[in-house]
């Protein structure tokens, strides 16, 4: 049960960063005059990069809190995604009005 709870307290600031670096991403597309090939590579570079974070990151926490652990970060990773989709949404609804 600690390593359930180990895992979701490891989880929580692990995938608040990775939504945040994604948002980052899609906030810094089409700013830029020459947007259509730096936005695919940008966009590419960043998936690799998120990818490649959250792979670490699983692997360090299944190795110290082992399957349960890794539980505990799914939850904590699903919990922030609707988190950060509901914010997205909301201000989305607010851009719209203005």
């Amino acid at each position: 049960m600690n390593n359930l709870i180990y895992g979701f307290l490891l989880g929580i600031p692990l995938f608040a960063i990775f939504f945040y670096a994604m948002f980052k991403t899609i906030e810094k597309m089409g700013r830029e005059k020459d947007a259509i090939h730096k936005d695919k590579a940008m966009l590419l570079k960043s998936f690799i990069l998120r990818m490649l974070f959250v792979a670490v990151s699983f692997y360090i926490i299944v190795k110290q809190f082992n399957a349960e652990g890794l539980a505990g970060a799914m939850i904590a990773f699903i919990i922030i995604k609707k988190i950060s989709v509901s914010k997205v949404k909301k201000q989305i609804k607010e851009n719209e009005k203005s």
